[in-house]
This record gives structure tokens, C-alpha cells and sequence, in this order.
């Protein structure tokens, strides 16, 4: 199997309905399959730089996406493998990446300021991650299925809450770093409501029992990217022994209130829908440079649940554009609220 890659996937959407149909009869008529693996990273990506950048319609590009998996299930055997992660995968997987940049700003396609934007470390990292996996046949792969209808946004009035890498590091920090000890004395930002206090002290008094802290893998990676920088090594020692124990043992008890969580097709699918809405409510795409935050977001949509980030109050109130005002019009339910 090969990866799709977002450059991939690119230049598949800028070439001609000829080249794509002769591109997607080949991979179709190849004897072993599944041919390619597509990592729904590479496909978020992708769409991210279409969207911004080549001014693509969120909406335009959910109908071609629902046309190519049409066509792929209708060729017989799926050849497109979409991989989904466990949880201690993903966990494994984000400790063991590189601290160590390459020292030139170069881009596998694209120009780089458009490549990388503000998320270098999160893309380059996110790529290295990958392992293809050893599949039995065409008929153990997961299709590709995009969804031609938006999907459902509901507020689940969940006790889980999605932390960004900001909140996810600071609570780190406070945690006992051999996972046993009892916890106590954790202190939560004053500016967070009593009620959302008493929610993040519920879901660790009672080990995840009273509902859980969901980390998106793109915030876990921007989590242990913030705490290994060499300016941090003192401020960040515990949270990266917390890590580590954490690491070590996969039955810890540190586990029972974090859920790891990496992306999936459904995900997906609400990460193509924050674009759509807001390009309902006419924001202009060139004014942000998202694609991790949305990432997060997109988790919060999943879940129908609160998510724990700093953007919603530490944002410039005259940008009317800003990506967190606008998602907090549309869908304030995501909102952690503040006294």
C-alpha cells in the first residue's frame, strides 16, 4: 500500500476529469488491493489548503468527495484503506516523534508559507506518525464514505469536555507524575465559571467516571511539542514526567479520566461542516490561518460537547473575522463559560 498524501490528493483535484478518471481506473484495476492508504490528516489538510487558498467551496468540495467514494464503492473492492488509530497508538505514536525540525523551511509541494502556514511542527510531526498497515485483503480495509447530507450538530449537555493543548498542559502539570498518588490541590483558572470548575474537579475526583477529558491527537501533539521546548524545560519538568509515566504504562490510572482520540471519517465530516458554516455566515478564508484549531473544534462538533480552550475569551474583539467568534455565534454550546 502507498499513502495518499495531501499533495496527493491536490494534485488529483487540480488535474482534468481525464487525468482523474484514468488515475482512479488504475488504482481500481490494480490485482492486489487495497492500493492506498489515506490518512483522514492528509485529507483534512488538503481541504484546508483548497478551501483557503484556491478558493474552493467547502460545500463544492463535499460533493466531489461523495462522488469519488460513490464511484469507489461501486468499482467492487475497495482499494482506498482509511486507517483508524487506537487510542494507545495514538498515544505512542505522538511521544515518539521528533523534537528536531528540518533546519530548511521546504515544502513538499506547494509554497511553503502556504504548506505549513502557522502549523509546521503539527504537519511535519502528524506525517511522521504513519505506519501502513498490514491488512488481510481488500475486504478488511475501511472504505471511504463521505456523506452527502451535513451532519447532525447536537448538545449533548455531555459531563466530557475537549481540552486544547493550553488547558491539556496546564492540567498536566499538576498531576501526580507516578499516576497513584492521590490528587489534590489542582488549581483551575479563576476566570472559568464555578460550575465548569466543579465539572474538570468532577471528572478527576471520580476517574473518569463523571465524564471524560477528550484529547484530540492534534492537541496532544501540540501538548508534548510545547513541553519539550528547550525554554520550557523547567517550567513544563512535571507535565513531561506525567508523559512519560503515562507512556509506560498503559493500564494507568491517569488513563480512567483522559480519552485519547485521533481522527476518523465522522470526524472528518464535521471539520468539512465548521467550513461550511462558516462560509454560510461569510467569513473570509483569507483572514485566518486555523487548521489546528479547527482540527480541535471539530472534536467539540463530534462529541456534542464543551471545549476547554483559552480562544474563546483571549481573542481581539474588533476582529470580526476571528474564527473562535464566529464558531461561538453559531455554536455556543462548544463555549467553557467564564464568571
Amino acid at each position: 500500500m502507498q499513502i495518499l498524501s495531501d499533495c496527493t490528493i491536490l494534485e488529483y483535484c487540480h488535474s482534468t476529469p481525464e487525468e482523474r478518471l484514468t488515475d482512479f481506473e488504475r488504482a481500481a484495476a490494480d490485482l492486489f488491493k487495497p492500493v492506498h492508504q489515506l490518512p483522514v490528516f492528509e485529507l483534512c489538510h488538503a481541504l484546508h489548503i483548497l478551501v483557503k487558498h484556491y478558493q474552493i467551496s467547502p460545500s463544492q468540495f463535499r460533493a466531489h468527495w461523495v462522488e469519488f467514494c460513490e464511484k469507489h464503492f461501486a468499482a467492487g473492492e475497495f482499494f482506498i484503506h482509511m486507517p483508524e488509530d487506537q487510542a494507545d497508538q495514538i498515544f505512542q505514536a505522538i511521544i515518539g516523534l521528533p523534537h528536531q525540525l528540518p533546519a530548511e523551511d521546504t515544502a513538499p509541494c506547494e509554497d511553503p508559507r502556504i504548506y505549513w502556514g502557522n502549523n509546521r511542527h503539527l504537519i511535519y510531526r502528524m506525517k511522521s506518525t504513519y505506519v501502513v498497515d498490514v491488512l488481510e485483503g481488500w475486504w478488511s480495509a475501511i472504505p471511504p464514505d463521505g456523506q452527502s447530507n451535513q451532519p447532525l450538530t447536537v448538545d449533548r449537555q455531555s459531563s466530557d469536555v475537549v481540552l486544547d493543548a493550553n488547558n491539556l498542559v496546564e492540567l498536566l502539570n499538576q498531576l501526580p507524575s507516578d499516576g497513584y498518588t492521590a490528587i489534590g490541590g489542582l488549581t483551575f483558572p479563576t476566570r472559568l465559571s464555578e460550575e465548569v470548575r466543579r465539572m474538570f474537579r468532577q471528572i478527576i475526583d471520580t476517574r473518569g467516571v463523571a465524564g471524560k477529558f477528550i484529547v484530540p491527537i492534534s492537541a496532544l501533539e501540540e501538548a508534548e511539542w510545547v513541553i519539550h521546548r528547550p525554554q520550557n524545560e523547567e517550567k513544563y519538568r512535571n507535565a513531561r514526567q506525567v508523559l512519560r509515566s503515562i507512556a509506560l504504562s498503559g493500564d494507568h490510572l491517569l488513563w480512567n479520566f483522559f480519552s485519547f482520540e485521533g481522527l476518523n471519517q465522522d470526524i472528518f465530516e464535521y471539520f468539512l461542516y465548521l467550513y461550511e458554516r462558516l462560509e454560510i455566515a461569510k467569513v473570509s478564508f483569507d483572514d485566518f490561518d486555523d487548521f489546528g484549531d479547527f482540527l480541535v473544534l471539530a472534536h467539540g462538533l463530534y462529541h456534542g460537547c464543551r471545549i476547554a480552550s483559552n480562544e474563546w475569551f483571549e481573542y481581539d474583539p474588533q476582529a470580526a473575522t476571528d474564527v473562535w467568534v464566529r464558531i461561538k455565534e453559531i455554536f455556543p454550546f462548544l463555549v467553557v463559560e467564564r464568571e
